[in-house]
């Protein structure tokens, strides 16, 4: 029940934090944008990585916290994400990003684990 109020939480927060919304072409080059959320109640100073990146995506995320703004990744390549508390491991997914997609990483509470959920951004033309 827990896991299913964060991720609404989550979901809803998406309409306000979705990367670029006023750059409707997308990013360009071999990358996609990603907004991360740090849903997971009881994190403070969450720093997250990924493989293919030179600098942290975002750092310092605490509960009900996200990135100032959207990070570049590299796409069409397998990434390792990884959530950081210090320096022990909260979660670790893989993925691969869509060259010019955009997406919003969620840390939340499964019990007592943590999981990342990525959710690629939609936009709605009005």
């Amino acid at each position: 029940m827990q896991l299913s109020r964060i991720l609404a939480l989550a979901l809803a927060s998406l309409t306000v934090v979705a990367c670029g919304d006023d750059d409707p072409s997308g990013p360009q080059g071999d990358i996609a944008t990603v907004r991360i959320v740090n849903a997971a109640s009881g994190t403070a100073g969450v720093d997250v990585t990924a493989s293919g990146s030179t600098s942290l995506l975002a750092d310092n995320l605490n509960f009900r916290g996200s990135s100032a703004a959207c990070q570049a990744v590299p796409a069409n390549e397998e990434q390792t994400i990884t959530f950081l508390q210090g320096t022990t491991e909260l979660a670790e997914v893989d993925f691969t990003f869509e060259e010019g997609a955009r997406y919003t990483m969620v840390l939340s509470t499964n019990g007592d684990d943590q999981v990342i959920n990525i959710l690629e951004d939609e936009e709605t033309v009005t």
